[in-house]
């Protein structure tokens, strides 16, 4: 049927598809899809599910299949507020087995849980961080009326908006645990994660020399206000975040040579010539760049811009 389709790509929807009690015949139908056609296929998958016959089967395949799974959060009290719960003894092992055969697949998160913080979203990101995967989807947790959560409202304290216009479902963008400006904070952080590569997500432990004592507002916040005196004291590494950052998600955009700089790829340009396009945009009216890092349990440093000022 699909061999002279035209159809150059397969999205199976259902999670169930290679785990369920139909699974030879399933595994039967995707193995004829690899041997008979040069179709790529997209899988909807589950931790739990995955067997030996179907890994075997990706393996031999790992350049035309690409599964998804979704994970959401690894806090206990996060999944029985959205009703998920997760066996991340088992799902540990399933993503080091996926790590290690180099098979293709991604994981999706939820954000702006009631009773979530920033900080335990930054939790979940490093928990898959650390077993290598390279593509991580983050969305806000959407809340349909009449839904069992909407039923719940009582017991947690949140308020609904669309985050843009193009939303057909509201989501959370304030409840008792986190601010609307937290909530953003999470936006961006889902948006950083879509951009990739991951070193512009966060910067390696022993890499921040600006994080003082004396900036230290929490356990595991710090905050800190760049001058353009501070700028030329950057490592490379810091400066070409940076300049992530400010492109990224303000709407300022930093110029060289009356040129706008390329946000996704400042290493193509000599870190002194950043800098002084940072120094520039400080002198040009906005003062300072004020940022915020939280202090990830593996010791990295996730950066939360605030506004030019």
């Amino acid at each position: 049927m699909f061999r002279n389709s035209g159809v150059d790509e397969i999205n199976i929807l259902d999670g169930t598809y290679c785990f369920s009690k139909g699974m030879k015949n399933h595994l039967f139908i995707l193995k004829s899809i690899f041997d008979y056609t040069d179709i790529k296929v997209v899988c909807q998958a589950r931790f739990e599910g995955l067997k030996d016959e179907f890994v075997s089967l990706c393996v031999e395949n790992r350049d035309r299949i690409h599964l998804e799974f979704g994970l959401q959060t690894i806090h206990k009290t996060e999944e029985d507020t959205i009703g998920r719960r997760n066996d991340l003894e088992l799902i540990s092992k399933r993503l080091g087995m996926l790590r290690d055969n180099r098979i293709s697949y991604e994981v999706s998160l939820i954000y702006a849980i009631p009773g979530q913080t920033i900080y335990t979203f930054i939790d979940s990101i490093e928990y898959l961080l650390s077993f290598g995967c390279m593509r991580i989807r983050a969305f806000p947790l959407q809340i349909a009326a009449n839904s069992d959560l909407a039923k719940k409202s009582n017991t947690h304290e949140y308020r609904l908006g669309r985050r843009n216009k193009d939303e057909m479902t509201p989501s959370v963008v304030k409840s008792s645990s986190f601010s609307e400006e937290e909530s953003m904070d999470m936006d961006l952080l889902a948006q950083r994660l879509y951009d990739k590569p991951y070193e512009k997500f966060y910067l390696r432990k022993g890499t921040v020399r600006f994080c003082r004592e004396e900036t230290k507002i929490s356990d595991r916040l710090y905050q800190y206000s760049l001058s353009s005196e501070d700028i030329n004291g950057l490592s490379d590494e810091e400066t070409r975040l940076l300049v992530y950052l400010i492109n990224r998600c303000f709407a300022e955009r930093l110029s060289i040579d009356g040129i706008d700089c390329d946000h996704r790829n400042p290493q193509n340009y000599p870190a002194d010539i950043l800098k002084q396009s940072i120094i520039d945009c400080i002198n040009g009216g906005h003062g300072s760049v004020r940022c915020e890092v939280i202090l990830g349990q593996s010791g990295n440093f996730y950066i939360v811009p605030k506004r030019l000022k």
